[in-house]
């Protein structure tokens, strides 16, 4: 989401008080939750009376200095779900908040730096539709689902153990042979897209895309108690506010929650429209690509229906051009609802091009709703598997296989 902001970083109060220095002793976990807890309840009024700022204070949002009465926070948002990492040695947090009021559904990504009691930095990645692979809902489904409960003291990762692992994360987006500690299993929910289908065999090893996608300008906050690190940073040669949030067990990943802020059209992974080709310009090039989908019909006749499906998704679907040339498959379920709503989209098999994923899960989120489920269908929905084929066999278009 491209939000306009006042490139004004400070805030002063009615009463002068001493400048704070970020030189401190650390913090206690209680401090850092009352923060948290006032700074939620700020948001929810729209309203920052009840908060105890520094002065100055200094306010970022898409990691851009600005002004705290144009941002974010001046919205009233009633919070559906949050998860918080107290970090007590830099007095940091970060809080993962999830809003999906129908009206404008939104997630953030809140750091909160706290000096001597006070807020002195507050910042905050804010998603919402025009971002990566949005969907507040299936995000607020996934997240409370997880277990990110606080470790046993003995059984808990160091701190360097925890940024080892996160750097690992952010390395292979640049350097394929970057060896990451994936645990089994590991669960990834990009945007509003789940990886896993809740098996012990479930992966987070796929779907990184080429050395284009560099994570850079990293930041951290760490929380041992909940195995927990936070990585603030840029993504892509484009310098996209990112976050990545991870849950780390005993050195292995388990969960990785990423919010992206897409400051151009589709994160740059948008294809253009294509010129319309005259007598002097040939045919721009066409990559083949085509689709298999696997369902189980229950005695019943669905072709007719499976073919609206298919055209249905046809229409949704862009090959990306940017990654044309590439070979690669993308898996993805859904459901189907007797009303003809799609839910539960999620990618089972990622491809190594980023931009096919998103392009085939966008194919399959934006077709809802589709002609509702005939009546003679005995059961309340449809579980589908939808194989996305790129440049695979020089065929086009979607096939019903099932």
């Amino acid at each position: 989401m491209t939000r306009a902001v006042v490139a004004v970083a400070v805030l002063y109060g009615a009463l002068c008080l001493p400048s704070l220095s970020h030189a401190q002793a650390r913090c206690s976990r209680a401090e850092l939750d009352a923060a948290v807890k006032r700074y939620l309840g700020a948001q929810a009024k729209g309203n920052t009376s009840g908060l105890k700022l520094a002065t100055p204070v200094k306010y970022i949002e898409q990691m851009q200095d600005a002004a705290i009465d144009k941002g974010i926070l001046r919205t009233p948002l009633k919070i559906d779900f949050h998860r918080s990492l107290l970090d007590v040695n830099a007095c940091e947090t970060f809080t993962e908040a999830i809003a999906t009021d129908s009206s404008h559904p939104y997630v953030l990504g809140i750091r909160l730096q706290v000096v001597s009691g006070r807020l002195s930095e507050i910042e905050t990645i804010v998603t919402d539709k025009d971002d990566w692979l949005f969907n507040a809902d299936v995000y607020l489904k996934y997240s409370a689902s997880e277990d990110w409960k606080a470790i046993p003291a003995a059984a808990r990762d160091t701190r360097q153990a925890l940024l080892a692992a996160a750097n690992a994360y952010g390395d292979r987006f640049s350097d394929p042979k970057a060896i990451v500690p994936f645990g089994t299993p590991c669960n990834r929910l990009e945007g509003g897209i789940h990886s896993g289908k809740g098996t012990a065999e479930d992966s987070c090893s796929g779907g990184f895309p080429g050395a284009d996608f560099p994570i850079t300008n990293r930041r951290f906050v760490v929380d041992p108690d909940i195995g927990a690190v936070v990585v603030l940073s840029r993504f892509s040669k484009n310098n996209l506010p990112d976050s990545h949030l991870f849950r780390i067990e005993q050195g292995k990943i388990r969960f990785v929650h990423t919010l992206t802020v897409c400051t151009i059209p589709g994160c740059g992974f948008q294809a253009p429209t294509p010129s319309t080709p005259t007598a002097s310009s040939p045919p721009s090039f066409q990559p083949s690509a085509d689709a298999t989908i696997q369902f189980d019909p229950k005695g019943v006749d669905l072709g007719p229906w499976v073919r609206g499906l298919v055209t249905r998704l046809k229409s949704q679907w862009s090959v990306p051009a940017d990654a044309m040339s590439e070979k690669g498959q993308v898996v993805v379920t859904f459901q189907v609802l007797r009303n003809g709503s799609i839910t539960d989209v999620a990618l089972k098999e990622a491809s190594s091009v980023e931009a096919y994923n998103k392009f085939a899960a966008d194919a399959v989120s934006n077709s809802s709703p589709v002609t509702p489920l005939p009546s003679t269908y005995p059961d309340e929905s449809v579980s589908f598997t939808v194989t996305f084929h790129y440049n695979g066999d020089g065929r086009t278009g979607l096939t019903d296989n099932k």
